[in-house]
């Protein structure tokens, strides 16, 4: 877990192989906002952390034009990553569109 200053948490995701980050104070552009119980070894949020990219985050999505042979609708362009994180330990959601999609109880990685 790594501070980014402005209420900004981000830790590496081994399903999505990128960071995530949770916005506490001020919230996400969106709105979103997490609860953090302020332990930076052992971070728990509130609530889970939903990610999509590509076709999942917006349907009318379009791949770029001439770029033939890619399936833009999978990974990596295309995915859901849904996870809460507990004690410094990520738990994936079954809805994950990558091989993480449902374990339970990954140990957070040391993030630099």
């Amino acid at each position: 877990m790594k501070y980014h200053g402005e209420g900004r948490y981000a830790f590496w995701c081994p399903g999505c192989g990128h960071d995530h980050v949770y916005y506490t104070v001020p919230p996400h552009p969106n709105g979103s906002a997490w609860q953090f119980n302020g332990d930076i070894n052992n971070p728990t949020f509130t609530p889970s952390l939903l990610n999509r990219s590509g076709v999942h985050a917006d349907p009318n999505w379009k791949p770029p034009e001439n770029d033939f042979g890619k399936d833009y609708s999978k990974p990596p362009y295309s995915m859901i990553c849904h996870l809460f994180v507990v004690n410094g330990v990520i738990n994936y959601c079954g809805d994950c569109t990558h091989e993480y999609s449902g374990r339970q109880n990954v140990p957070m990685k040391e993030y630099g």
